[in-house]
């Protein structure tokens, strides 16, 4: 899995900014979302720029797109949110479709942070609300440039006082007031066409702009009232292609499925096991991956923490969990062949080496014959290292590293 990380080149002196809103409107004329925007988004020649509407601590951007692209970048209060067009070397991005997220910190006060420090401390977790200080999106290169989002989509229709037209044939509103039955298939949009051809869709939606909505009218407030709508695709310019189900009272899309998605990236099988990357998944959760499957939990900090990403992963050499936030260190990993309770942490806190059951707060053990126990190593400037040994015999050694002679020996009596 590869990917490329591209540099931030803050050159605004020669960056041509043409102010574009980040939530375009829909061709039918209503906005797309009406949740408020972390910036406002500005194309230029030579790269994208955000301009916060409010303040933040940070913004963090995170870009992705073809050939593994994989931009992230943390923005300090003030600082220019700019995203350039080409890479490190100088080229252009190839062209395409990039999809962005933004997050941002809000500030938060020094008497909060010391509450949520205490808790931390204590091992609780905080439950604070998801503040909403994230905005995601695409936009699309082509010949080395950002398309307009705001360019229009010629219609396919014209239209006339209260009668929409086209190739001469006039609609109006048709209303029964009873069941209506269709024996065959149904085609509803602008651009259906006499004597289509269905295959063996029984709906079919065709037009430029496709919304399928789930309006409640309950007025009573016993019962539930919210709406929602099934997307496909942005309807501005430069878009991103995806299926999504939109919360249409909030503007929040909570599902979406982007084009050019792997065969089996989501599935969900009789028994409820979830599997991604896989058909056949046979544990609650299964992740298949050919290149080291990897689970990254992410703080982002749109709730006022600090953020933090670690990764817990494995492949054909280690289990392993990588700090990503601190130049992606490897705390923790695991072996392929390690024996069982290799490390066993005892229902009472006693760790055990080798032992699934300590009797100590740390406790060693093993069956070889003369078995080094514990080796104490000053890594810092070639330091010894001292072997401490517990044979057969019960005797205690000491020796220095590679001597083959014992320095002291406490025997049994």
């Amino acid at each position: 899995m590869s990917s490329k990380i591209f540099k931030v080149t803050i050159l605004l002196s020669v960056f041509l900014l043409l102010a574009v809103p980040a939530a375009a409107a829909r061709k039918g004329g209503d906005a797309e979302s009406s949740a408020p925007p972390v910036a406002w988004q500005q194309i230029g020649s030579t790269g994208l720029a955000w301009e916060p509407v409010q303040e933040f601590e940070s913004v963090f951007l995170r870009v992705t797109g073809s050939q593994g692209l994989v931009f992230e970048g943390e923005f300090p209060a003030g600082a220019p949110i700019f995203f350039d067009l080409s890479d490190q070397e100088g080229y252009s991005l190839s062209d395409g479709t990039y999809h962005f997220e933004l997050t941002g910190t809000p500030y938060l006060s020094n008497e909060m942070r010391s509450r949520f420090q205490a808790a931390r401390d204590a091992g609780q977790v905080v439950d604070v609300p998801k503040s909403g200080f994230v905005q995601d999106g695409a936009f699309t290169i082509v010949a080395g440039s950002v398309v307009d989002p705001d360019l229009p989509e010629p219609p396919a229709f014209k239209d006339s006082p209260g009668i929409q037209t086209r190739d001469g044939i006039s609609a109006k509103d048709v209303v029964v007031n009873d069941d209506k039955i269709i024996i065959g298939s149904l085609c509803v949009g602008f651009d259906c066409v006499n004597g289509e051809a269905f295959g063996f869709d029984t709906i079919r939606l065709k037009e430029n702009n496709l919304r399928i909505h789930f309006q409640d009218t309950s007025t009573s407030a016993s019962f539930p009232t919210r709406d929602y709508r099934w997307v496909a695709n942005d309807s501005s310019n430069g878009g991103a292609s995806y299926m999504a189900l939109e919360d249409t009272d909030l503007g929040r899309q909570t599902f979406r499925v982007f084009s050019g998605a792997p065969a089996n990236a989501l599935t969900v099988d009789a028994s409820g096991d979830v599997g991604l990357g896989t058909a056949n998944a046979v544990t609650e959760l299964h992740i298949i991956d050919g290149d080291t499957p990897t689970l990254r939990l992410e703080q982002d900090g749109s709730s006022g923490f600090t953020p933090q990403t670690w990764d817990l992963a494995g492949n054909e050499t280690n289990f392993f969990v990588r700090d990503v936030t601190m130049g992606s260190r490897l705390p923790f990993r695991v072996r392929p062949n390690a024996p069982t309770s290799s490390i066993d942490v005892a229902a009472s806190g006693n760790v055990g080496l080798g032992t699934s059951s300590p009797d100590q707060r740390l406790e060693l053990e093993t069956s070889a014959a003369a078995a080094l126990a514990v080796r104490l190593t000053n890594g810092a400037g070639g330091g010894a290292s001292w072997d401490v040994r517990n044979n057969a015999a019960g005797n205690l050694s000491f020796s220095l590293a590679g001597s083959g002679v014992n320095e002291a020996t406490l025997e049994q009596d």
